[in-house]
């Protein structure tokens, strides 16, 4: 896994009264490749637990197609449990 700092320079245009994205350009800042997979992480119960795997890529319909998983996973991270400290 690498992680990656970019810019964004955005050109919008305005088509018919309405401003429309037109193009992007992205230089990188840097790369770094990571010592640690982080999706080799215990699932995280995201709000309340900020560290560790949550729910993308396989929350995203056109990820499971391309892989064929039929249906998200449940229970596999998501929404801390109702006794949980998070309020």
């Amino acid at each position: 896994m690498i992680e990656q700092a970019i810019q964004y320079f955005d050109r919008y245009e305005r088509t018919d009264g309405e401003w429309l994205f037109a193009e992007r350009g992205h230089p990188l800042w840097y790369g770094i490749e990571l010592p640690e997979r982080p999706f080799d992480q215990p699932n995280t119960k995201w709000p309340a637990e900020a560290t560790g795997r949550g729910s993308l890529p396989e929350d995203l319909p056109s990820w499971r197609a391309f892989y064929g998983i039929p249906d998200a996973p449940t229970g596999f991270y998501g929404q801390p449990d109702a006794d949980s400290t998070y309020k």
